[in-house]
């Protein structure tokens, strides 16, 4: 089996993110708006851990560990802290007995735009309320 390329394993990376949205979207946002480093680790058996100085959130993500078909060992992020709406990372992950590490970038704001979460779909709302309200009274004013 090949090993995963560095854009499948962002694609995994922003998964786990959404999942952790999913299981509580209000301390995943808090952690990932906050000026402050943290970190995500994920184990062999699926366990991923989010901690940051706002919070710790533990959560199960062993499905997409195994669905990407990889001899997936441990994986640990550490963020850097949102600047400018951007949050650095730098990563590394062990498969096989191979470790890929790698660095990138996160546009936060984006990222919460384009999750499924009831949070992020509150924000979509909140930020297109304007438009929808002056649609409202447009169409009220035929």
């Amino acid at each position: 089996m090949s090993q995963p390329s560095e854009a499948e394993l962002k694609v995994t990376l922003f998964k786990i993110l959404e999942i952790a949205y999913r299981n509580d979207e209000n301390l995943t946002a808090s952690i990932m708006r906050s000026q402050h480093p943290f970190t995500l680790i994920i184990t062999s058996n699926g366990t991923a851990t989010l901690s940051g100085k706002t919070g710790k959130l533990i959560y199960s993500v062993s499905k997409e560990t195994q669905s990407i078909g990889f001899d997936f060992k441990f994986a640990s992020f550490q963020f850097f802290g949102a600047q400018n709406g951007l949050l650095r990372y730098g990563a590394s992950i062990t498969i096989g007995f191979t470790s890929i590490t790698f660095r990138g970038s996160l546009d936060v704001e984006k990222f919460i735009f384009e999750c499924s979460g009831l949070v992020c779909i509150a924000a979509r709302l909140l930020k297109d309320r304007k438009k929808q309200i002056d649609e409202a009274i447009h169409k009220s004013m035929r």
